[in-house]
């Protein structure tokens, strides 16, 4: 296949399909023997020629999960037209539906959801056990995950309402009073169950996915779901604890609820004419199944049946593993509030006590669960 040909010629392939706009424009390109997928940066060319490279070493060094991503066919630079001196690569298409696509059906699948995230989540922390680590590291992961979780939470100090949301001694959400971030987190890192982490054998990694979030599975028969595929690693991750790429799944419900809209605030906190406020309601939108499918991840709020990672799989009920798990989804959310910062509210019925905002619903989750996190921890 010639690859600046493919991009310059547009008879060279029939159709197209635009699969997703976002950082990057990514289409299904129909050829003569068959699909390929094509990804286009749309400004941050470096980002994409890195995440080329990382599918490669990915493949390169880890069998179980190099097997499990699409092979890179070609990449390059599109000499010509709108998107002349953009960043291109071409990727093996697998056919199927994401994860994430699955558990957002209204009907429940052949089988539930549950078997089909254990299986998946079993073949992850399969492939996370293959991870190579970075021994000048060793007695020291925990407070590499310290020292980001801190990090992290400093930068939402800057954000416009977030900062004062974490300034806060108490927030009240669904009428569950939650102690502060910076409360949380101290009691987190006085525990003997953090220091231990520190104790025997690195578990950071210095070359990994890490984001195995459910729109990156891709399910091509879900009565075999053991044979899925992974897309997307994130190159703007070098080095992290493997069960990072892991938290990233147990992200899906907010990530999933904030990318869709599937949800309301609300609160008085920020009427211009509110004394202090500390009380804020979630509600999903979601159809009862949909929660019901994303039931075995954690789905917070809107479902605390189940929160521990061990109902999908025995080797998370290991204390340290765990332990590790939870930082690391916690580090996530807290990544995931100042990504998706925007200072712009949704109003919803014309009303400022009603409105969406994916900062402020990932702040909420993340003060919730770092509550959680902080009992946890406090017992061990």
């Amino acid at each position: 296949m010639n690859v600046q040909r493919l991009l310059q010629e547009p008879e060279t392939f029939h159709n197209h399909k635009v699969l997703k706009n976002g950082s990057a424009l990514v289409l299904r390109l129909d050829m003569d023997d068959g699909p390929v997928m094509c990804k286009i940066a749309h400004a941050n060319n470096a980002l994409l020629e890195r995440e080329a490279a990382r599918i490669q070493q990915l493949k390169s060094r880890y069998p179980m999960l190099g097997a499990r991503l699409p092979a890179i066919l070609g990449q390059g630079v599109i000499g010509a037209g709108l998107h002349r001196d953009k960043t291109f690569y071409l990727q093996e298409f697998i056919e199927g539906s994401t994860l994430a696509g699955v558990l957002q059906r209204e009907q429940p699948g052949p089988g539930g959801s549950v078997k089909l995230l254990r299986t998946v989540t079993s073949a992850l922390i399969d492939m996370l056990e293959e991870h190579d680590f970075d021994t000048g590291l060793q007695g020291r992961g925990g407070q590499w995950l310290a020292e980001y979780i801190g990090e992290a939470y400093h930068r939402l100090l800057g954000l416009e309402h977030i900062g004062y949301l974490a300034s806060l001694d108490e927030i009240v959400v669904n009428g569950r009073p939650l102690r502060s971030l910076k409360w949380c987190l101290a009691r987190i890192f006085e525990s003997p169950a953090f220091h231990r982490l520190n104790r025997g054998g690195s578990n950071i990694a210095v070359l990994g996915h890490w984001n195995f979030h459910a729109e990156n599975i891709i399910i091509g028969d879900e009565a075999r779901a053991e044979r899925f595929h992974v897309i997307d690693p994130d190159a703007k991750i070098d080095v992290s604890d493997p069960l990072f790429g892991l938290a990233r799944l147990l992200y899906s419900f907010p990530h999933d609820t904030a990318e869709n809209g599937r949800y309301t605030v609300e609160t008085d906190a920020f009427l211009p004419n509110a004394a202090e406020c500390n009380r804020f309601d979630i509600t999903y939108d979601w159809p009862r199944q949909v929660i019901d499918n994303y039931s075995p991840l954690y789905t917070d709020l809107a479902d605390k049946t189940r929160n521990v990672p061990s109902f999908l799989d025995q080797r998370l009920a290991d204390a340290g593993l765990a332990a590790r798990l939870d930082l690391s989804f916690l580090l996530c959310l807290l990544r995931g509030v100042s990504i998706n910062h925007d200072t712009y509210f949704k109003v919803l019925d014309d009303s400022l006590r009603t409105f969406r905002n994916t900062g402020v619903l990932l702040f909420l989750t993340a003060i919730n669960y770092a509550n959680d996190v902080a009992e946890r921890f406090g017992k061990n």
